[in-house]
This record gives C-alpha cells, structure tokens and sequence, in this order.
C-alpha cells in the first residue's frame, strides 16, 4: 500500500506486516520505475505517474 503525506512524501507499506518498505520524496519520482511492482491499486499508480514515474 502507498501512503502520501503532507512533507510530500509517499511512503510504501508491507500491508501484512505494517513494515514501511521505502519512503520517496518529491525528488525521486521523476523516472521512478514502478513496472511490476505488485499491491499498488490503479490510482495508486496512477499518482505515482503524475509525480513522474514510468512503468
């Protein structure tokens, strides 16, 4: 699961262990590679896109 945050920071989390996996910041979005990565929900990767990541 992705989680945003208002210090605009999106963080992902193991949803079966509530385990923050990585933490991202305005800066790393662009050219963010998120293809393949699994749990993220449609508008989950549809945010990530607008902040600059490509599949």
């Amino acid at each position: 699961m992705a989680s945003g945050s208002a210090d605009e920071t999106v963080k992902l989390w193991d949803v079966r262990t509530g385990e923050c996996i990585a933490t991202f910041n305005h800066q790393l979005y662009a050219g963010l590679k998120i293809r393949g990565v699994k749990g993220l929900s449609r508008a989950e990767i549809l945010t990530l896109k607008a902040l600059g990541a490509v599949e």
